[in-house]
């Protein structure tokens, strides 16, 4: 009876996972960049997450059971990858923009634990200051080697840099809220749940939203989503599946996935 308690349990953690991004399939992110148990990832990052021959893709961003000696500061999505130290990242401005991004911080418990999260955890690899192979807990079984981060990454990992040097006034804003107020605001976006256009999770964050005619090939959501009203980095990424490179919900092609926040009568930020 323990024994079947116990596995309800681990399956219960795994899928509130795995749902807070709708990210279909779970074979999507094999032998993309993401998956450390792929031959020529290992080769290019030095992380293997083989384990003994066994496959282990999950247990690099998530540890079923954290190592009480080396904890991470965030405990959503039971984040296994090292999150850097008090780290406040500069945020984007322009004169046009409506909204009001709130600076990402490391050290602020309240977004470890709450929507923030799911720009911060993009950052603990791509801003380029943590090891690749930095993780809170090895699973059992697995050597992790070198200390590369992703800026000394040739080709793509220097191209997919994002927040280098704790600066993000470069890149398209995150971590501000999308609601009514700036809908009346800026005419120029789109009302939260228009047509097949952008989602809001609400407030679980992990709600399921998959309407039918948005979903591609592996079942992920095409559509951007937000995170508690809120546009985070994952709103138009999805670590878990690269139908759309690099890992986007919804084409680029015509700048699809613009236009799915952003209406052709915009005036854009």
């Amino acid at each position: 009876m323990r024994k079947q308690f116990f596995l309800v349990l681990v399956g219960l953690l795994f899928c509130s996972v795995s749902l807070w991004a709708q990210d279909g399939s779970k074979d999507a992110i094999l032998t993309t960049a993401h998956d450390f148990t792929d031959a020529a990832n290992i080769t290019k990052y030095g992380v293997d997450m083989t384990g003994e021959n066994v496959p282990q893709v999950c247990a690099y961003c998530h540890i079923p059971h954290a190592d009480m000696s080396n904890q991470s500061p965030a405990k959503t999505l039971l984040w296994n990858h090292v999150i850097p130290a008090t780290t406040t990242y500069k945020v984007y401005s322009s004169p046009s923009l409506k909204a009001t991004p709130t600076a990402l911080n490391t050290g602020d418990a309240t977004q470890l634990g709450g929507e923030a999260f799911y720009s911060l955890a993009c950052l603990s690899c791509h801003d380029g200051s943590t090891a690749i192979n930095a993780v809170y807990r090895v699973p059992d079984g697995v050597t992790l080697t070198g200390s590369t981060t992703m800026g000394a990454i040739p080709g793509d990992g220097v191209m997919h840099l994002i927040g280098q040097n704790a600066d993000l006034s470069q890149s398209h804003p995150v971590n501000f809220t999308y609601d009514a107020a700036l809908v009346a605001a800026d005419t120029g976006i789109w009302d939260v749940g228009t047509g097949a256009n952008i989602r809001s999770l609400g407030t679980s964050m992990i709600k399921a939203v998959r309407p039918t005619n948005t979903l591609d090939a592996s079942g992920a959501l095409q559509q951007p989503l937000l995170f508690n009203n809120t546009v985070q980095c994952a709103s138009c990424h999805n670590p878990h599946s690269d139908t759309n490179g690099p890992y986007l919900r919804t084409s680029v092609v015509n700048s699809q996935l613009c236009f799915k926040c952003h209406s052709t009568s915009a005036t854009y930020n």
